[in-house]
């Protein structure tokens, strides 16, 4: 066991210390926690020029997703070949640090906020009796297919619920511009780039392996599992083999 361990973390080393092409149109970033003496762990996925997915990197955060975390976090992606310079848009939750991260290291890219997590938080905001009828009214907002038409439907849908909801109303008109960068960008790609469900998979794949050993005692037996989730699921992705992304319902 030692000397497999020993094989995987020199693997690890490689993975984290491979040069980067820059060949990403849109990046999706998340952030998930796991029980590991207080790590958290930060993972980024791409979409490439030729459309193939891709589990970049991930990084281990003992201060959880604090902006020196996500700028320690992107800035060596940058300084590894990721300069962006083919790079339209980002998608994120909504993480402030990571926000600021990015738009200081990549200046140029859109910003697309989570839809999953907006929605979320917006429904947290609503009386029971109002709850299913103004989540269904919201949803036809991201369901559009030209920023025009997303403004028309958010117009009428503000019209309709902020007397009622006026707190659910102003969660989403705050992030409104972030909400639908997207829509900027050709329509066979908006399922993928409005949320960042991309990798939920991911996640669940990781706490699936993870939820049976307790509490990892160092940071390499943490290391060791997140790469061998991420290497099988970019085998895949090479091989064409297509997971499914989880829409939005």
């Amino acid at each position: 066991m030692s000397n497999i361990s020993k094989k995987i973390s020199a693997l690890v080393d490689k993975y984290h210390s491979r040069k980067l092409k820059d060949k990403y149109k849109y990046l999706i970033f998340d952030g998930v926690y796991i029980k590991a003496k207080s790590l958290q762990k930060s993972r980024s996925n791409g979409i490439t020029l030729d459309d193939k997915k891709e589990l970049i990197d991930f990084g281990l955060a003992s201060h959880g997703e604090s902006e020196n975390a996500w700028t320690k976090f992107i800035g060596k992606l940058y300084h590894r070949g990721l300069t962006g310079k083919n790079l339209r848009l980002v998608v994120i939750d909504g993480n402030k640090g990571l926000k600021n991260a990015l738009e200081f290291i990549y200046p140029f890219a859109e910003i697309q906020r989570c839809w999953v997590h907006k929605m979320r938080n917006a429904g947290k905001k609503l009386p029971k009796k109002y709850h299913d009828e103004c989540m269904s009214n919201a949803r036809q907002i991201y369901y559009s297919k030209t920023r025009q038409q997303a403004l028309q439907k958010f117009k009428a849908w503000a019209r309709k619920w902020r007397e009622l909801v006026s707190k659910a109303v102003k969660c989403i008109e705050d992030d409104y511009e972030n909400l639908t960068s997207f829509l900027r960008e050709p329509e066979e790609y908006h399922v993928k780039i409005r949320t960042t469900n991309a990798i939920e998979r991911l996640f669940r794949e990781v706490r699936r392996r993870t939820r049976t050993m307790n509490c990892f005692e160092n940071r390499a037996s943490v290391e060791r599992i997140i790469f061998s989730v991420f290497n099988r699921f970019n085998a895949k992705w090479e091989n064409g083999a297509h997971l499914e992304i989880t829409q939005l319902t």
